[in-house]
């Protein structure tokens, strides 16, 4: 049975490593093969490295993070005690303006206080970095494995639990403290009286605290 069916060539493969098209007698297109495997790009980069000083890596880097070599008792109580001191500045930071600018009022007593308290408020987030390594360490080495998810969920709500209670000791303060009937300087005791606890707490930890059961004796 005979089919109606036309065919037209439209490529030819030969032995010669190249795309070749034509029109109407001329070749349009001539490219090799290595040509087209490499869209074109260049396989090769000539690149010059010029020779470095040596650089000593920090030994805390080099050998882990503080809170894997240092004692979690004292790292947790060291940085607690400082974080307490770095609130107990910001109390100050009136004092620190205008023992800097010798003013009590104006633009630039504003605005170094305003700087004051920008860089504590810097300084007093990295101290209060140093909470959760030691904490983290500390449960892994006290908690069985089969109850660590349900005691670390505990203990992370003590970050919610303690900024809900430091809420109403605040609101409490600005109501009953500071000067006369508008309650001047109140806001002073919103930094100290917290951190008086905080500091309070870093003394218990380092008097109470252990780093691992074997330390006092227990198996691990």
């Amino acid at each position: 049975r005979e089919e109606n069916l036309e065919a037209t060539v439209i490529a030819t493969v030969t032995e010669d490593p190249r795309m070749v098209m034509t029109w109407n007698g001329d070749k349009i297109v001539n490219l090799s093969r290595e040509f087209l495997a490499s869209n074109g790009a260049s396989k090769h980069q000539v690149v010059r490295v010029e020779e470095q000083e040596a650089y000593e890596v920090p030994a805390s880097w080099r050998e882990g993070s503080l809170a894997d070599r240092m004692n979690a008792r004292w790292y947790m109580a060291v940085g607690l005690a400082l974080c307490a001191l770095a609130n107990f500045a910001f109390g100050f930071g009136e004092d620190v303006s205008y023992w800097i600018t010798g003013e009590h009022t104006g633009d630039r007593f504003t605005n170094t206080m305003i700087l004051f308290m920008g860089v504590m408020w810097v300084v007093n987030g990295l101290l209060q970095g140093t909470g959760f390594p030691p904490c983290a360490r500390l449960l892994t080495h006290w908690v069985p494995p089969t109850e660590l998810a349900t005691k670390m969920s505990w203990w992370n709500t003590s970050h919610s639990i303690g900024a809900g209670l430091v809420v109403i000791l605040c609101g409490y303060i600005m109501g009953n403290m500071g000067v006369g009937a508008s309650h001047t300087g109140a806001w002073r005791w919103c930094f100290w009286l917290p951190a008086g606890i905080s500091f309070a707490g870093a003394i218990a930890l380092a008097i109470f605290l252990r780093d691992t059961p074997s330390s006092v004796g227990l198996p691990e």
